[in-house]
C-alpha cells in the first residue's frame, strides 16, 4: 500500500491511509495525528517521526490555550508556526502546515481534552454536549462542505 501521509492532513482520519474509522488511536507522543491500526503508525513512522519531537516539545512548554477570541487563536497558532519552522530548520510541509492551522480542539473554546469528533465530516471536535450545541447552527453550515473537501482530497 503506498502512503498518502504527506499529501494533506486532516485531524479526523488515518494518517497513513486516509480511512476514517471509529477506533482511530492518536500518536501517543505528539497526540496530533492519527491511525486506524499499529501497522499504520509504524509504516508512517519515517514521515512522523521529525515533525512528532517538534510538536511534542512545543505542548510540553506551552500551557493550553483556551477561552480566547478568534484573533487571539490565530496569532498563538501562527506563532506556533515560527516555532516548528524554527526548531526543524526548514520550511513546513503543507500537510505539517495543515497540523498548526487546523488542530484537534474544541470546535468552540479550543481546548484539547474530552474530544469527540464530529460524526459527518471527522473535521470538527468539540469537548462537551454542551459546546456541541452551541456551536450546532456555525458547524451545520459548514458540516457538507468540510465533509466533502475531505473526500476531494482523499480522491485525488
Amino acid at each position: 500500500m503506498k502512503a498518502v501521509s504527506n499529501n494533506f492532513y486532516y485531524f479526523g482520519i488515518c494518517q497513513f491511509c486516509k480511512g476514517n474509522s471509529s477506533c482511530l488511536q492518536r500518536c501517543s507522543s505528539c497526540k496530533t495525528v492519527a491511525y486506524c491500526s499499529k501497522d499504520h503508525q509504524k509504516l508512517d513512522w519515517h514521515n512522523h517521526r521529525e515533525i512528532c519531537k517538534v510538536i511534542t516539545f512545543s505542548i510540553v512548554n506551552n500551557e493550553e490555550f483556551t477561552n480566547h477570541s478568534f484573533k487571539e487563536w490565530t496569532d498563538h497558532r501562527l506563532n506556533i508556526q515560527q516555532k516548528w519552522m524554527s526548531l526543524l530548520k526548514r520550511p513546513l510541509e503543507p500537510y505539517e502546515s495543515q497540523m498548526w492551522m487546523f488542530p484537534r480542539v474544541c470546535n468552540f473554546c479550543y481546548t484539547k481534552t474530552n474530544l469527540s469528533d464530529c460524526a459527518l465530516c471527522y473535521n470538527a471536535a468539540y469537548c462537551s454536549n454542551e459546546h456541541q450545541e452551541i456551536d450546532q447552527i456555525h458547524h451545520k453550515k459548514y458540516c457538507n462542505a468540510l465533509k466533502l473537501c475531505m473526500n476531494i482530497d482523499c480522491y485525488l
